[in-house]
């Protein structure tokens, strides 16, 4: 039965599908998960998923397994991404919650079967529109944000542009420093491009600044440190760019009701932390940081196990919590990814997650526009890791997924890329 099956896919393959075909069937899927997961998570519920399936199921049709799996065993990022996800299952094995632990790997789903087909099916132009094309989604979802604001358009109760906004902030951090870097490079050569460019960056400067994000601001303030050491070359023009940037930035902020009472409500929950008051926005986060520390001095090199990180927590936070900030026993997570991983697998998974982030740095991307967005990525990627259990959050996961994965692309040698498409 086995033998025939066989048989009937091999026939289909040959004279259905070749490969020429499979990879643009591959290349028009991602660009549409690449544009659509930028949108609303409203829109179209449930296409990340399907997608990741469908593009998955056709990278192994496609064949040539074997000079895949070849350029994937020498990307050290994408062994040490595989390691870091293999430590949290196997955390797995000293977990007594094996239904929370599960629970909590399902955040996963099927976002990271997208990796290794991003790797190795695209050419590093097709990677780069790829990226475009969330750019082209993060242009709309804040053109759309604007438009609402403002009472120009009105969308159904059930498409909400600002949840999660903290996760859509990082998304447009990471689209703002690609329009810039995109009007660097059109400076010379096309006026209107340049010009476009540079109002697309407006258009996210201007979202991110006049909404309540303030991990997804943070974020923007440390890429532009990056940036400022990155285009160190020319300093007239950066210290031009640094100002008219911390200008704008400032006005939009004074110039915002709702910023202004985020950074009064963060100043409220200092005070609140004071009075071991864990009930607040940055409050909460506190609370449940120092519960995690506690957890994690329980097992410090291999943690916990995943499944048992909030059992641990709630044992913890009713020892030493009192009164109504016992409420942060609800959460799932802690709203910091390395307090998370170093609860679920210690040292050991904490390094796995920082080696992650230093061949994201080593990345050898020969492009100065991609290698310094990549760059831009790690930094928004390190401070988002600060604010929230981003492995665990969609659609966070699949933007981390994606991204790395393209980069990780657009790294390799032509020759690699030519053996695995045209065999």
């Amino acid at each position: 039965m086995i033998l025939i099956l066989r048989k009937k896919l091999a026939y289909f393959k040959e004279n259905t599908l070749d490969n020429i075909t499979c990879n643009k069937i591959i290349f028009y899927f991602s660009w549409f998960l690449c544009f659509s997961i930028a949108l609303p998570h409203h829109i179209l519920p449930g296409k990340a998923g399907a997608i990741s399936i469908i593009i998955f199921i056709l990278w192994l049709f496609n064949g040539n397994l074997k000079n895949k799996l070849l350029v994937l065993k020498h990307s050290k990022l994408f062994l040490y991404l595989t390691a870091f996800i293999l430590t949290l299952v196997i955390s797995m094995a000293w977990s007594e919650n094996t239904d929370f632990g599960v629970r909590r790997l399902y955040a996963f789903k099927y976002y990271f079967l997208l990796i290794p087909v991003f790797i190795t099916s695209f050419y590093k132009h097709e990677s780069m529109r790829l990226i475009h094309a969330f750019v082209l989604g993060c242009i709309l979802h804040a053109t759309l944000m604007i438009l609402q604001s403002h009472n120009i358009i009105y969308l159904p109760n059930k498409i909400d542009l600002y949840s999660p906004y903290s996760t859509y902030s990082t998304f447009f951090v990471f689209s703002s420093f690609y329009c810039f870097y995109f009007f660097q490079y059109y400076s010379n050569s096309n006026k209107l491009k340049q010009i476009a460019y540079l109002s697309f960056t407006l258009l996210f400067i201007y979202t991110l600044f006049t909404n309540p994000a303030r991990s997804g601001q943070l974020a923007f303030i440390i890429s532009m440190i990056v940036t400022i050491f990155l285009l160190h070359h020319n300093l007239k023009k950066t210290i031009i760019i640094l100002l008219i940037f911390t200008s704008l930035i400032a006005t939009l902020i004074l110039s915002s009701d709702k910023v202004q009472s985020t950074y009064i409500a963060a100043i409220n929950d200092i005070h609140q932390i004071q009075n071991e008051n864990y009930t607040g926005s940055w409050s909460a986060r506190w609370g449940l940081s120092l519960t995690a520390i506690e957890v994690i001095k329980n097992n410090p090199i291999f943690g916990v196990g995943l499944g048992d990180t909030h059992d641990e927590r709630q044992r913890v936070i009713a020892q030493k919590i009192k009164g109504e900030s016992r409420e942060i026993a609800y959460y799932a997570g802690v709203h910091d990814s390395y307090l998370s991983i170093l609860e679920a697998a210690g040292i050991i998974g904490l390094i796995f997650y920082f080696l992650i982030f230093v061949h994201i740095y080593k990345l050898p991307i020969k492009n100065f526009e991609f290698k310094s967005l990549s760059l831009i990525f790690l930094t928004i990627l390190a401070v988002a890791s600060i604010a929230d259990d981003i492995i665990f959050s969609k659609p966070y996961n699949i933007h981390f997924a994606i991204l790395l994965a393209l980069f990780i692309n657009l790294s390799l040698d032509d020759k690699k890329l030519s053996l695995i498409k045209k065999s």
